[in-house]
């Protein structure tokens, strides 16, 4: 993911010291925030790959219900 910020002013002066340390730290947060939800998505397939491993070696067990688990999990989608 890739954020970008654009900041102008109205009156046309520069932005204060105060200004850029504002933005600095709201830039800062959305960084975060992105690299958090980057890395839940990541934990997220991890955890579905896992689950799906699982299942299919509960499915290979036993010949009579091995490929149930894909079966469900493709009419539950």
């Amino acid at each position: 993911m890739l954020g970008v910020i654009e900041a102008s002013h109205k009156r046309g002066s520069d932005f204060s010291e105060e200004d850029i340390h504002f933005a600095e730290a709201v830039a800062n947060q959305m960084t975060m925030s992105l690299e958090n939800f980057r890395l839940f998505q990541k934990l997220q397939n991890q955890f579905l790959q896992v689950v799906e491993s699982l299942a299919d070696a509960i499915g290979k067990k036993d010949a009579y219900t091995g490929g149930h688990t894909k079966r469900v999990r493709h009419f539950s989608e």
